[in-house]
């Protein structure tokens, strides 16, 4: 009966300790930036999901790896509120509608946001300007996701 009770003690222990550490190993991501910028494209590229993208109503998360990506929509509010940038821990890859926009990006200090131009642009400007550019292939964005 010991032998039983101390071995169900000691599955409950190990299942924790696996899922303490499944949970330290993996990284948040959210895609923010407003409506046509190519979040859900580059998303579904990820995914491997083809088909045409429609507006998203609602902001979800999916698994990648042992990444949780969050496609979050627009709110009213300021800029952090309006795009959900609330979490110190996760990369934030902000897409921009017009490249011009990088300059305009206000400062964020205490978050990792990445900024990404979906269409294509000089590279020496996007350098410059620190902007991921994935020249219209979504599937740019896995060398530039977190590990």
């Amino acid at each position: 009966m010991i032998f039983v009770f101390f071995l169900i003690v000691l599955t409950l222990a190990y299942m924790l300790f696996m899922s303490v550490k499944g949970r330290k190993g993996s990284s948040i991501v959210k895609f923010v930036g407003p409506r046509g910028t190519g979040k859900t494209t580059t998303l579904n590229a990820l995914l491997r999901v083809n088909g045409k993208t429609v507006p998203t109503l609602e902001s979800y998360k999916v698994m990648y790896e042992s990444i949780t990506i969050h496609d979050v929509i627009e709110k009213e509010g300021s800029f952090l509120e309006k795009y959900g940038i609330d979490d110190a821990s996760a990369t934030y890859f902000f897409f921009l509608k017009d490249f011009n926009d990088a300059c305009k990006h206000p400062e964020t200090k205490g978050f990792d946001i990445r900024l990404v131009y979906f269409g294509s642009c000089d590279a020496s400007k996007a350098k410059e300007q620190k902007v991921i550019v994935l020249n219209g292939n979504p599937s740019e964005i896995k060398i530039h996701l977190p590990n």
